[in-house]
């Protein structure tokens, strides 16, 4: 059974941010980790989310 690594975001409505960036997310990739993040609902993001991030990376 795999680890998986909670990435939390902004608890602010207005801050759709999370707690790491892209690079941290491949580093976490490269050591077998899997993770979870949870973007405000329906609202649009300056940044990426995770999940993003991770579909950016298979292309």
């Amino acid at each position: 059974m795999g680890q998986t690594v909670f990435i939390p975001r902004e608890v602010d409505a207005n801050e759709p941010r999370v707690a790491a960036s892209p690079d941290t997310v491949k580093r976490l990739a490269g050591l077998g980790l899997t993770w979870s993040s949870k973007p405000a609902p329906a609202r649009p993001r300056a940044f990426p989310t995770t999940e993003e991030i991770v579909k950016a990376m298979d292309h």
